[in-house]
């Protein structure tokens, strides 16, 4: 989606994503939800995760970026991404990959961690009954010092508490 940047691009974005550009260096909540991967046979599952993050900031302005940098921990300069490109215009916001748009929002040092709740047939169940069912992947331990996440649109299902669309 290499797009240039118009009023009438900005428009045609989901309402969601327009949202969240207009929140620039704002501290929010988002409710983000997810199919997960199942083991053969198994019900669908899904995932709803709460965060509180921040959106609208530029990774190299972030002061833990720059103390990585400054100490060798991180490369001197900016490496891009590893997947995906920015949509032209839209950078540091907005990634397209595959024909789909994430929003890349940064994490909130000590904040209010939520736990996951997973749902099957509308009922809420537990994490160990969705690990039986689900694969290995879904639970992967993932590195907590990150200071980026990047969220598939699609999955954002609230901002502020607010449903988004």
């Amino acid at each position: 989606m290499n797009l240039p940047l118009t009023q009438s691009v900005v428009n045609e974005l989901p309402s969601k994503v327009q949202a969240l550009l207009a929140m620039k260096g704002q501290f929010l909540t988002i409710t983000y939800g997810k199919e997960c991967k199942v083991r053969k046979g198994e019900t669908p599952i899904f995932k709803f995760s709460k965060m509180m993050l921040r959106a609208g900031i530029s990774y190299d302005e972030i002061s833990a970026v720059k103390a990585k940098r400054e100490s060798g921990e991180l490369p001197a300069e900016n490496q891009g991404l590893a997947w995906g490109s920015y949509v032209e215009g839209l950078y540091p916001y907005i990634i397209e990959h595959k024909g789909n748009l994430y929003f890349r929002f940064f994490t909130v040092p000590n904040a209010q961690r939520y736990s996951p709740t997973f749902v099957r047939n509308k009922k809420e169940i537990t994490r160990e009954e969705a690990q039986i069912a689900c694969l290995a992947s879904e639970f992967q331990e993932r590195e907590s010092t990150l200071e980026t996440l990047t969220v598939k649109v699609e999955g954002i299902l609230e901002i502020n508490g607010k449903e988004v669309v």
